[in-house]
Parts: C-alpha cells; sequence; structure tokens
C-alpha cells in the first residue's frame, strides 16, 4: 500500500517500528563487540534473528545489516580492518541467519497450532528435529566463542583462591576477558591487589601468573629500585654455567625471557651468541651442547653473532636440522640479524 493512503497514525506506528528495529540492530551489535564477559556469554544475534523473523518479518535485511553493523563496530574497536573483525563478523551472520530460521519454524508451529491445522507426523517431526539442530548448534558456538556462566565462576573461584593465597585476601577483579581458541580457551583476569594491579590468565587448565614485575624481579635479578644487578640475569648465569663459558675466551652468551609471548607461553627463552673472532666450532659445540640442557624446549630461538655476519636460528630448526659449522658458516653469510624475530 502506497504511503499517501495510509493514516499519519499508522504512518507514525510505521517509524516508530522501523527505529526500534534499527536500533534493536545496533545494540545487539554493540553488545558482541563490548568488553563484557556477561554479556556476551548470551546469544544476542541468534535471539536477534529469530526477532527479525518473528515480530519485524525482516530476515534478510537483518543479517546484511547486522553483518556490516559488526564490520563497523570491530573497526571503530580495534582501529583497524583485520581477520578477527571480519572472523566475527561472519560467525554474527551464521548466528543471526540460525535464529531466523528458528523463527521461521516457530512460525510454522504456531500457525498450524493456531488455525488447528495438525500437520502430517513426519513433517511435524522434521520440524522439531531442524528446530533441536537450530538451537543447539548456536548456543554451542556462542559457548566456543564466549565461553558460559558455569564454566566461568569455576574458573573465577580457582583465580580467587590463587590470588587469596599467593597475594592478599585484599584484591578486586577489575576486569576479565576471554579469548576463545579450539583447544580450550584463555580467561584474562586484571586484578587489583593492594592498589597494584596483577594480570592473570587461566589456560589449559592452570593458572598464569603474568605479573611482569614479579617476573623481570624473579628471573632477571632486578633490584627493588629498579637498578640490575651487573652479574647479569639469572636465566644468563645459567646458561653460561651449564656450557662452561669460562672455557671459551671468545664467546659472550646473553640469555633472557621474552615477555612478548608471556600470555599464551610464558617461559619463552632467547639466547644471544656473540663471538669476537671467526671460530665457528666453538659457536657449534656451544648449541649443540644446549641441546642437553633441561630447559632447551622453553628456548624459542638463538641469536648468533660473529666478525663475518650474523644469523638466527629458530625452535624448529634447532630441533629439526643438524647444526655443524657448514650450516653456521652458510647462515653467518646469507642472513644478516634484524630483529630478533618470532618463533
Amino acid at each position: 500500500m502506497s504511503d499517501m493512503y495510509l493514516t499519519k497514525k499508522e504512518r507514525r506506528k510505521i517509524y516508530i517500528e522501523a527505529t526500534i528495529y534499527i536500533l534493536s540492530i545496533f545494540l545487539a551489535s554493540y553488545l558482541v563487540v563490548c568488553d563484557n564477559i556477561f554479556i556476551r556469554m548470551v546469544p544476542v544475534l541468534y535471539i536477534l534473528g529469530i526477532i527479525g523473523r518473528r515480530v519485524f518479518n525482516k530476515p534478510i535485511i537483518t543479517s546484511i545489516l547486522g553483518f556490516f553493523t559488526i564490520l563497523a563496530f570491530g573497526f571503530i574497536i580495534n582501529t583497524k580492518f583485520d581477520v578477527s573483525v571480519l572472523l566475527l563478523a561472519v560467525y554474527s551472520l551464521a548466528m543471526i541467519i540460525a535464529g531466523e530460521f528458528t523463527g521461521y519454524i516457530i512460525n510454522e508451529l504456531y500457525q498450524n497450532f493456531k488455525l488447528r491445522k495438525f500437520i502430517k507426523h513426519y513433517t511435524k517431526i522434521g520440524y522439531i528435529v531442524a528446530l533441536f539442530f537450530l538451537i543447539g548448534i548456536p548456543l554451542y558456538l556462542n559457548n566456543m566463542v564466549n565461553s558460559n556462566a558455569i564454566t566461568y565462576m569455576s574458573v573465577k573461584g580457582k583465580i580467587e583462591s590463587y590470588v587469596a593465597q599467593k597475594y592478599s585476601a585484599n584484591y578486586d577483579i577489575t576486569k576479565v576477558h576471554y579469548i576463545p581458541a579450539f583447544s580450550g580457551g584463555m580467561y584474562e583476569f586484571s586484578v587489583e591487589v593492594n592498589a597494584i594491579m596483577v594480570e592473570l590468565d587461566y589456560v589449559n587448565g592452570e593458572t598464569v601468573d603474568v605479573n611482569m614485575a614479579e617476573r623481570a624481579e624473579a628471573y632477571d635479578h632486578i633490584e627493588p629500585d629498579g637498578r640490575t644487578k651487573t652479574q647479569g640475569s639469572a636465566i644468563t648465569e645459567e646458561v653460561n654455567s651449564f656450557v662452561n663459558i669460562s672455557n671459551y675466551s671468545n664467546i659472550k652468551i646473553d640469555a633472557k625471557y621474552d615477555y612478548s609471548e608471556v600470555k599464551l607461553l610464558p617461559d619463552i627463552i632467547r639466547i644471544n651468541i656473540e663471538a669476537t673472532d671467526e671460530n665457528i666450532d666453538d659457536i657449534v659445540k656451544i648449541i649443540n651442547d644446549l641441546k642437553t640442557w633441561e630447559k632447551f624446549d622453553m628456548v624459542a630461538r638463538i641469536n648468533v653473532t660473529t666478525p663475518i655476519g650474523s644469523m638466527s636460528i629458530s625452535i624448529n630448526e634447532l630441533k629439526n636440522r643438524r647444526i655443524d659449522a657448514e650450516y653456521i658458516q652458510n647462515g653467518l653469510k646469507q642472513e644478516p640479524l634484524g630483529d630478533e624475530g618470532g618463533m
């Protein structure tokens, strides 16, 4: 019907419904990208899909508008467009579509019941089975992406027990974030203990303390006033002791824990070997000796610097290749050492 045949009251009703509809999509999209763990546990986009079908009967518009709204909010919050934003939008689209199909089946069942149209037995069973999957799969996906209240309360209890035992009974959990993963997600807790912020992660069934200041003090012998001991870090001393660095007058070794990967891999070690001459045999012997070190699996990379060049050896190369003089010689000539790089 043309707008010219609508009364003012009917047009006002349409405008109000359209406004509520658009605001509902914007609100649901924002709740998906917000950082409140409890809100994200609710499958708001699935519910939006059901409402979009049952109340407004605009399934295609709901899907398209929801998809692009999620992209926009994801871009605004992350200040860039990356794969994670796109994956979130695709996940959101799937949840909306599942909700729309659920709304359609609910409509069909309701109309048949209301009009006393008792549809055929096998058709009714088909609807019920489809409804079961359309409810179960989105709830499972939402649990995988955002966790659930039962799991969260269990993890929260373990974090509280850890904090009370290690730090103090006076603490406040200020922020919680959940990162999904196929092997089990990771919870990130920001905890205020006596006006000091402590970062704790719960991953693979264990609590990981990622308090950087505490790790630095424990591993690198940093004095309370911030000064570093002249003897070097604890892990450097351990490496030098293991390889008997006193036997090599031309070699200097520096080792450190890499905090950039601390949240998922809390004890990653990088080792720098610096030689003052071109004696490659000493470097080869030290590297092969390190392969028998009890903490070798924690070594992510070994950087080698000599007068003829530099190279970087990753953990995969250390484990899977034979490190000999020829390998080192070729690497020093071909690979200039820049940043330490990734694993």
